[in-house]
């Protein structure tokens, strides 16, 4: 079959579109997070379409090198919220303007890429608090996942052990957990700026929902999978439960696999994708 140029121009944009809806979360080694506040937003529908659709494209525009993105959680303590989620390389996140009324950019930025018009009290109300985490020892880590689930995990460091935990995790944990969980990466994240300047996450990195089944099936125990995956960590695992707030992770009696690596203090998000036009 004969492919004229308009035909071929014609494919070649609709997979240009599909790419575009279907972009799935680059994590990078700056993270910021803010939970925004709906109590006065009228439609959450026309919300979460507005920010997907309209104010993910000014941002990138306006800050080439970030993306924003939407997420709704599934799972865990914030189950139904909605997270916005930034990320941006370290070296282009320099170049950002400086947090200003609470917020991780200034008033003026976020009016500018749209995120608060004008003409929308409502939204400039759902703006929340925020948290901007860094990447712990990223140079101990290859190419970061793009993923479209993001399980975050609030890690309680013993005070006074703050840098014999990164260390650790740098030396020995990322290390021992490198290529077990297929489809799924393990990252921790120290807070910088903001709420939980100071805290830690350990963020699950899923590919997609589907990719979380094989190894947490909704509504069933972890799988056999889980197990292979974690079992042979469990020195690794006892010895990381040293730097932790005791009562703050799940204990081996759980009979989970990741005892002591997961927390207790938890949330699953699933990415929101841009609607098609």
């Amino acid at each position: 079959m004969k492919i004229t140029s308009i035909t071929l121009a014609a494919v070649l944009s609709l997979c240009v579109l599909e790419s575009a809806f279907a972009q799935k979360i680059q994590v990078s080694d700056v993270l910021i997070v803010s939970a925004p506040d709906l109590s006065n937003v009228a439609d959450t529908s026309a919300y979460q379409a507005y920010v997907t659709n309209e104010v993910a494209i000014a941002w990138k525009e306006k800050l080439p090198g970030t993306e924003l993105h939407l997420l709704r959680a599934d799972r865990g303590r914030q189950n139904g919220a909605l997270l916005m989620v930034w990320t941006a390389p370290s070296s282009v996140r320099e170049s950002f303007p400086p947090p200003n009324d609470g917020l991780p950019f200034s008033r003026d930025v976020l009016h500018d890429t749209g995120l608060i018009p004008a003409n929308r009290s409502d939204l400039e109300d759902a703006i929340g608090g925020y948290t901007e985490y860094e990447l712990v020892e990223a140079d101990a880590l290859d190419e970061l996942p793009a993923v479209d689930l993001l399980g975050f995990h609030y890690v309680q460091v013993k005070p006074g052990l703050e840098q014999s935990f990164e260390r650790f995790v740098s030396d020995t944990l990322y290390e021992a957990l490198a290529g077990r969980t297929p489809g799924m990466d393990l990252l921790y994240y120290r807070g910088v700026r903001g709420e939980g300047a100071g805290s830690y996450v350990l963020l699950f990195a899923i590919e997609s929902p589907g990719a979380r089944e094989h190894y947490w099936p909704t509504g069933a125990p972890e799988t056999e999978a889980t197990k292979q995956a974690f079992e042979p960590l469990k020195a690794v695992a006892l010895a990381l439960s040293s730097y932790l707030v005791e009562g703050s992770y799940l204990e081996p009696s759980s009979g989970a696999a990741a005892a002591y690596i997961e927390s207790l203090d938890w949330t699953d998000y699933v990415h929101i994708h841009a609607a098609r036009p």
